[in-house]
């Protein structure tokens, strides 16, 4: 037994762990390609358009045809663990007509093919909740983002979808792959005269590219166990200090025995920002006892 008014001892913690308290997070972007892309078409709702270039959306002057793309993405490259900050979808216009139309970019609810999708089925002998594919069933009624196709004068178009409900879109593709099945692009409000050709993925060098901005937490490397020292008895109080790691947390702890019984927390230290000296004072209530430090 050690008693107070001789000396009090203090010991490191010897439970020390590879934590992450505050792991520090590193960005990256990358770009991607589609590995499906189609349009649908309601003049030929029997037909497949998956081989085709260019792709065509929109809705033609009179009404008719009305016409629909399909893109998917894989994200098996991204770390699963990514965070997703930033979503832009490029697509570039060849040819339309010379006034700017809004289109709606919507996530789809079940999956398709790029060589079975058409106006009628989106797999074989599978048919859409509606010739078209159905708002609700088909996709989500609430469109991810609403965007401008430039018009098309002399040379190509480059067009940017990018919004909140994008990153919200890829980030849940990410965290559950059985839900992605792309998106699907729609004239807005069924605007006649918004009709276009857009680059598919067979054009190397203008088709549709994802770009994904994201980060990524990387763990903190093993913690050094906190060794207590400048230690003083002063009265009734015990003072001592300990090296603390940056963007980790310390628990200060205390029982009246070095083998047996519960540890009951003295303070909780949270995250510092700089490596640092933590400079300790405690009332000593027991007759022995004993002080450790931890870094969860």
């Amino acid at each position: 037994m050690i008693h107070k008014k001789q000396i009090l001892i203090l010991i490191c913690a010897a439970a020390f762990a590879f934590g992450k308290d505050s792991p520090t997070a590193s960005a990256a972007t990358t770009n991607l390609l589609p590995i499906a892309d189609t349009y649908i078409r309601d003049s030929a709702p029997t037909a497949n358009f998956g081989a085709s270039t260019p792709l065509l959306a929109g809705i033609a002057l009179a009404g008719s045809p009305v016409q629909r793309c399909l893109f998917k993405f894989s994200l098996a490259d991204l770390p699963s663990d990514a965070t997703i900050t930033g979503v832009s979808l490029r697509l570039v216009a060849t040819a339309g007509p010379r006034e700017a139309s809004n289109f709606d970019l919507h996530r789809v609810l079940r999956d398709w093919t790029e060589n079975d999708a058409t106006w009628n089925v989106r797999l074989p002998a599978t048919p859409w909740g509606a010739p078209g594919a159905q708002a609700g069933a088909d996709f989500v009624t609430t469109s991810s983002v609403t965007a401008q196709l430039q018009p098309v004068l002399e040379s190509p178009t480059i067009n940017d979808f990018s919004s909140p409900g994008m990153v919200a879109d890829v980030q849940l593709w990410l965290e559950d792959p059985n839900t992605n099945f792309g998106w699907i692009l729609l004239a807005t409000g069924g605007q006649a005269g918004s009709g276009r050709q857009l680059a598919s993925r067979e054009n190397v060098s203008l088709g549709p590219v994802l770009t994904i901005d994201y980060t990524v937490s990387e763990p903190l490397p093993p913690a050094l166990p906190p060794t207590l020292f400048d230690t003083a008895l002063v009265g009734d109080q015990i003072r001592f200090s300990f090296n603390a790691q940056s963007n980790r947390t310390y628990t200060v702890e205390f029982r009246e025995s070095l083998t047996t019984g519960e540890w009951n927390t003295v303070t909780n230290l949270p995250t510092q920002t700089a490596d640092t000296v933590v400079h300790l004072t405690n009332a000593i209530s027991a007759a022995a006892g004993y002080f450790r430090a931890r870094t969860p």
